[in-house]
């Protein structure tokens, strides 16, 4: 059988990997996180403290921690539904790739998962063979790492691997973890999201990870601070490593205000029917664009853009967004928000969310499922008697709901382009660089 690009991956990093025996890795007890980590978030826990249950577990052991959450938390929605056509590996090939790099600084990690194209295959619905396009397209493992403290992180990590930095902060790492958590720019042009990106490269494949800190990934979950983590977490994830505590910020927050603003942004005018009825792949479709809205590099061609066709749309993705959003649904169906009509249980693309985007009662509840930032934008007319006050009441709604998603993502989107150029270094940022648009502009 041939080997998957994720199994190529693994043996590739295993090369440049600490030589330590990494299969059976103790437990540590559970450490009680710093105070600096908690946020008064009405009910969103943030200590992002281990459950001894999501460690990171031996090989034989790992079928259960991919799909079982901690009894105390909701259940995780972003593991990967591993027999679905689709996925490129396996959760244990890709919690083994995780463990051979980083077990090590299992102490520092609280939660983790992959994204993109390398963990699950993005095709076109034209494209003949999902082998193919996985061959040639699937070359980068992306990664995001959810950390105690950056600088006790980078401090270890850079011992671990210091292959893995440029040469700037090479041996530094309070100048890293410096980078991650502080703004350069005094202007609101720009944002620095709170990531540091490390690049491991290799003549075939590509890692890249990004380190964000437990307390800035909960921010971003709730108040959606730059949407450049949480933007991510609104599409399906293989979770590697799982934290309560952000699977809990997931579930309330960032999951029904992603689900709401779509909803908002997708409603018709009141000329068209009182009811509305969407598409399951439309919902997902607007749902994995919210955090792309005023992004440069989509603009300019830096972007495959079919990219939201692909996330949706590729084998077994619409399964997989049907699970990670199956609470956010269920709760609006119990609130009497929308319905949902469908010939088949099984048939996900033919399925029909239906809700009235005229009723104010309606509306003002998936408003209020929005971070507070948005709560001021709300401007709902006394009555909908007329169509024309409707209208323009939709209308302007969805601008102001579209210009605030553009200060959220535009400025984070800027920043994290100008940061990657030093933290990753000059020759990987071009390479990556030359790699994103050959999937866009280059390719057209």
């Amino acid at each position: 059988m041939k080997d998957s690009p994720l199994s190529l991956t693994r043996n590739i990093l295993r090369t440049t990997a600490a030589s330590n025996d990494f299969t059976t890795i103790s437990v540590p007890k559970h450490t009680k996180a710093p105070s600096n980590l908690f946020l008064d978030n009405g009910g969103c826990t943030n200590a992002p403290g281990w459950s001894p249950g999501n460690k990171f577990k031996s090989k034989r052991a790992l079928s259960t921690t991919t799909t079982k959450a901690s009894t105390s938390t909701p259940t995780s929605t972003s593991t990967p539904i591993v027999t679905e056509e689709g996925q490129l590996a396996s959760s244990e090939e890709l919690q083994a790739i995780f463990r051979d790099v980083f077990s090590p600084l299992h102490n520092e990690i609280v939660h983790a998962f992959g994204y993109g194209s390398g963990v699950f295959v993005q095709q076109d619905n034209n494209q003949e063979s999902k082998n193919n396009n996985a061959t040639q397209e699937q070359t980068m493992l992306d990664l995001i790492l959810v950390v105690r403290d950056a600088t006790s992180f980078h401090a270890l990590n850079q011992r671990e691997n210091p292959h893995h930095y440029a040469p700037l902060f090479r041996s530094h790492p309070g100048r890293a973890a410096w980078w991650q958590q502080h703004d350069v720019f005094d202007t609101p042009l720009v944002r620095n999201p709170k990531v540091f990106f490390n690049f491991v490269k290799d003549s075939q494949y590509w890692m890249k990870y990004g380190i964000i800190t437990a307390h800035e990934l909960q921010s971003d979950l709730q108040y959606w601070d730059s949407l450049y983590v949480g933007g991510r977490m609104h599409k399906p994830t293989a979770t590697i490593v799982s934290s309560p505590s952000i699977e809990q910020c997931q579930q309330q927050h960032n999951l029904p205000a992603a689900m709401a603003m779509a909803l908002l942004l997708l409603a018709l005018p009141s000329s068209c029917l009182a009811v509305q009825q969407i598409p399951l792949p439309s919902l997902y479709s607007q749902i994995s664009g919210l955090s792309y809205t005023g992004d440069f590099r989509m603009q300019m061609g830096a972007e495959d853009p079919g990219k939201i066709n692909k996330l949706v749309n590729s084998p077994g993705q619409l399964e997989r967004f049907q699970s990670l959003y199956q609470t956010p649904v269920r709760k609006l169906i119990q609130d009497g928000i929308v319905s949902i009509n469908s010939d088949t249980d099984d048939n996900h693309d033919k399925t029909l969310l239906s809700w009235n985007p005229q009723d104010p009662a309606v509306v003002k509840y998936l408003w209020q499922q929005l971070p507070p930032r948005f709560q001021p934008l709300l401007r709902l007319p006394t009555t909908f008697n007329t169509a024309s006050s409707a209208d323009i009441d939709l209308v302007s709604g969805q601008l102001s709901l579209q210009r605030e998603l553009h200060k959220i993502v535009a400025p984070a989107a800027r920043y994290q382009s100008f940061k990657g150029i030093w933290t990753a270094g000059m020759s990987k940022s071009g390479k990556y660089a030359l790699a994103k648009l050959s999937k866009g502009i280059l390719r057209r």
